[in-house]
């Protein structure tokens, strides 16, 4: 069983696709330490999902990513207006499946000492976008 590398505090980087809306989706977490520099790059098939759920998943994968690091502050870089806006409370949630996404989010979020949140271009997030694509590819073969 591979060790689990503990790290303070963490810079996430996520990312979620979906090829439809809804179709296969995947998710992409890059999982930087305080200084930007990664730490470790996961992937996942997320099964058949609209752009948003896929979003609100690779959020919730890279923070589950976090606790398993024992991290205590993490910052969180993502691409999503939508997803973004919602998690600061800018927009209301209005869809039960997406207010139970949030709801997990936010149960998760408790995990941790300090929690900042960063919209950013899709320039800036290639990397976790890349792995999104590759856990849907891998399951498309």
């Amino acid at each position: 069983m591979m060790e689990v590398r503990k790290v303070k505090e963490v810079i996430i980087y996520v990312d979620g696709a979906a090829r439809g809306n809804p179709g296969p989706g995947g998710a992409g977490v890059v999982i930087c330490d305080d200084r930007n520099n990664p730490v470790e790059e996961k992937f996942k098939f997320l099964g058949q999902v609209t752009n948003n759920e896929a979003e609100y998943q690779a959020l919730l994968f890279g923070l589950a990513s976090a606790d398993e690091m024992q991290a205590k502050k993490v910052t969180v870089k993502l691409d999503s207006e939508l997803v973004y806006k919602q998690i600061i409370g800018e927009y209301r949630v209005r869809e039960s499946r997406m207010k139970k996404l949030l709801q997990d989010v936010r149960n998760l979020l408790k995990k941790f000492l300090l929690v900042n949140f960063c919209h950013i271009s899709r320039e800036e997030n290639r990397l976790a976008d890349k792995l999104a694509n590759r856990a849907i590819n891998l399951n498309s073969l």
